[in-house]
């Protein structure tokens, strides 16, 4: 008998929003729009609002620039100097994306993170796609979504980095190795395009971060090698055809690289960036043993709860070959990266996908003992003190300025267009949102609080990305600067003026806005070159602007005052006090 129409309005009134989710995620195609758009929506939290950061994400974005303007697709350079530190892949990403939707003269910084979003997409639906094998597609589904919401995910999809990008093709990598295993278990052929598309990803990843993706695959491979004796894992990879794809598309870089720098990059990059990192804290970068688990809490914030209990089901059914793979992906170069004297937090990102899936499957256990009752219970209580403390900085983010004068009142004042109305309103979500989800995980669910607490992280995400650090002074200073310098038409890429002088502000921020034609310069010497630059500006910096004016007067040097800024430089931490002089 057919409904009337009656019923079939009050069975889709029946349908909540929860549940439109739950019959998409039944078909694959339903899962994957759910986790691109999803994922998406977390990856743009600050990707327009955040202004260029200082330091690596400006010097990448900067170098890339000088690459589209030279159209030297082979040597990477800041200004006059070489950097000999990272491959050019993601110089070359990066210009793809701003020749696609923006030019180096705009100096969009969104273009450049461009490709950092659309890797973190990437590498969560792969994420997904691995989970799926290995436990299902519900385990993995929610693997991408907790790793997609995980704020040090969130935070370099905003980042015109390398990190990111190493992400993707690192799950790319192993989407494609746990296909292989897959089918090798099942005695299924193994089509010839799936060690191709592994071989690629791992050649890819030298070319956006060197041999780091080695030191994750490699222990991998090996590991299943040696203990899954049942598949013949090195010839499903096709060794031979791997060296020629890698020799195809790494080598040429390499040679051409080699004769550019005259041997200096493979030097430079090996032995003073990656080697030196190893034995010493390079840039005070240092940390303990321990540094990377204990900073695991509050970047992977939404799984908490879950990761111990994956982690103990991990270690106690490495035995089987899906429980092997995910300690081979995380033990090794977890322990490396512990043991390494150089520390970032970004360095373990890598091996998050793994950790992501092992929390995903834990909700599996229905009838958890009493250890993983009360270790699961722990782990709400953490989630919810973590969350309290973002909570409390979204908070506080308009008093920065009061807080900052408590602990050094010679500091110039940071101010904040974020209303404390809102901001206050925002903790208190926040919070009430942590009370929640920590409750739900106290009472022994899984699935339902590990979502919610995904949904939680995005919103902060947009929060503290897109609200709270655009909202404070000192992450636009170099953007101030040159607001003001355009405002006086002196700006190089707006008004085609000389290039800008820098003295004693020197962040790479301000050199990526004000163009390529910067130039940094010690007071006296930058006098010299005001001579050769009228129409331009100096940028000086209260610590050498007396040597500086006082150079200028001697040369004939006409200057002019535009601009001065007090703040506080969020880089050194040091207040400063900045001048923008005219060069008539």
């Amino acid at each position: 008998m057919k409904p009337s129409d009656d019923q079939a309005q009050r069975r889709l009134r029946q349908i909540t929003p929860g549940a439109w989710v739950a019959a998409a995620a039944v078909d694959w195609r339903g899962r994957l729009i759910i986790l691109i758009a999803y994922s998406g929506l977390v990856a743009i939290a600050g990707l327009t609002q955040l202004p260029p950061i200082d330091r690596d994400e400006t010097r990448f974005a900067q170098a890339t620039a000088q690459m589209i303007e030279s159209r030297d697709p082979v040597a990477i350079r800041f200004l006059d100097e070489e950097r000999n530190k990272k491959p050019a892949g993601i110089h070359w990403l990066q210009a793809l994306s701003v020749a696609t939707v923006s030019s180096a003269e705009a100096r969009d910084i969104w273009a450049y993170r461009l490709p950092s979003v659309l890797a973190i997409i990437f590498a969560a639906t792969m994420t997904a796609r691995i989970g799926e094998h290995l436990f299902g597609p519900g385990p993995g589904l929610l693997a991408g979504v907790l790793l997609a919401s995980a704020p040090i995910v969130w935070v370099e999809a905003s980042l015109a980095k390398t990190d990111a990008a190493l992400l993707a093709v690192t799950t790319a990598a192993f989407a494609a190795f746990v296909e292989i295993l897959h089918r090798t278990a099942d005695g299924k052929r193994v089509p010839a395009a799936l060690p191709v598309c592994f071989w690629i990803s791992v050649s890819f990843g030298i070319l956006i971060k060197g041999p780091v993706i080695l030191m994750v695959v490699a222990p991998a491979i090996a590991i299943c090698a040696w203990r899954l004796r049942f598949v013949d894992v090195m010839p499903s990879l096709k060794p031979l055809t791997g060296l020629g794809i890698m020799l195809t598309t790494v080598l040429p870089w390499v040679v051409a690289v080699s004769i550019a720098t005259e041997g200096r990059f493979i030097t430079e990059a090996v032995g003073r960036d990656m080697l030196a990192k190893v034995g010493s804290a390079q840039e005070r970068h240092a940390g303990p043993p321990g540094y990377h688990l204990l900073l695991l809490w509050p970047l992977f914030w939404p799984a908490m709860p879950l990761i111990a209990d994956g982690a103990v089901r991990a270690v106690s059914e490495r035995m089987k070959w899906r429980w092997l793979l995910i300690c081979a992906w995380v033990a090794p170069a977890w322990t490396v990266f512990e043991l390494t004297a150089t520390k970032l937090p970004h360095y373990t990102l890598p091996l998050y996908p793994a950790i992501a899936i092992a929390a995903a499957a834990a909700t599996l256990e229905k009838k958890p003992t009493p250890v993983a009752t009360w270790r699961r219970r722990w782990g709400a209580v953490a989630y919810f003190m973590v969350g309290l403390t973002f909570a409390v900085a979204l908070g506080l983010t308009p008093f920065a300025g009061a807080i900052s004068e408590v602990f050094n009142p010679n500091a110039p004042p940071i101010t904040s267009s974020l209303r404390p109305l809102t901001s206050a309103g925002l903790a208190l979500l926040l919070v009430a949102g942590c009370g929640g989800v920590a409750l739900d995980y106290y009472r022994g669910a899984t699935w339902k609080p590990a979502v919610c607490a995904s949904a939680l992280s995005a919103a902060l995400a947009w929060a503290a990305l897109a609200l709270a650090l655009p909202s404070l002074s000192p992450f636009n200073l170099s953007t101030r600067i040159a607001k003001a310098v355009e405002a006086a038409e002196r700006h190089e890429l707006k008004s085609g003026a000389p290039g800008a002088i820098l003295i004693g502000y020197t962040e790479p921020s301000v050199i990526f806005l004000l163009g390529s034609g910067t130039v940094i310069e010690a007071p006296s010497a930058g006098a010299q070159t005001a001579a050769q630059r009228k129409g331009g500006v100096a940028i000086v910096e209260s610590r050498g602007a007396d040597e500086f004016r006082a150079r200028a007067s001697e040369i004939g040097v006409s200057l002019s005052h535009i601009a001065e800024f007090d703040e506080l430089n969020y880089s050194n931490g040091r207040s400063v006090r900045i001048t923008i002089y005219a060069i008539d």
